[in-house]
């Protein structure tokens, strides 16, 4: 009997330390699906609108990111009935809010965002939110940066944070060494 639970404790120990072993590797793992999730992120060229991230989570915190940023973007997220080129419209803008006013500046490049009604539709969702006057404005220099411009300037910000730790890492820099690469600046590309 002593010998049957001596064995039986001892098959036990075993489970529980082979479950600690796949519970580390289950860690490792997910830690290294995030780093290439995150790598696969700033990869691709041009990929920091929400509609183009694969990520959830990144899209979360990219948009949480500017709702704290910028007022305008939160307000645009208000907006959950904007058709798509209406909310694209809505991301090529800012806005200044006044005691009687809301003006909706519009850079002069961007003017064809206004076509298919997309100005009208937005308008009419911003009454939704607010009761004063809306006014569009078209200008050739905003000095306030609009939602995409934000997105642009984050993504912009994490790849150059990327591209410098991938310089730092020593495992890059062997594979640079023993493979004569390197990585594209603007998107982390290998090249």
């Amino acid at each position: 009997m002593n010998n049957i639970t001596n064995l039986l404790l001892k098959n036990k120990n075993e489970l529980f330390e082979n479950k600690k072993k796949i519970i580390s590797l289950e860690k490792k793992e997910n830690k290294k699906n995030i780093y290439i999730q995150t790598i696969n992120f700033i990869s691709k060229k041009n990929n920091y609108q929400s509609k183009s991230l694969k990520n959830k989570n990144i899209t979360i915190k990219l948009q949480e990111t500017i709702k704290k940023i910028d007022p305008w973007y939160k307000k645009i997220c208000k907006l959950k009935t904007l058709t798509g080129n209406a909310k694209k419209l809505a991301m090529h803008t800012s806005y200044k809010n006044t005691l009687t006013c809301w003006y909706i500046y519009l850079n002069d490049k961007k003017k064809h965002l206004i076509q298919n009604n997309a100005w009208i539709i937005l308008k009419k969702e911003l009454h939704k939110i607010t009761k004063k006057k809306i006014q569009l404005i078209t200008e050739k220099k905003i000095n306030i940066l609009t939602p995409y411009e934000w997105f642009h300037k984050i993504y912009e910000e994490r790849i150059f944070k990327e591209y410098s730790l991938l310089q730092k890492d020593p495992n890059i820099k062997v594979l640079k060494k023993f493979f004569n690469i390197d990585f594209a600046k603007h998107n982390i590309n290998l090249i």
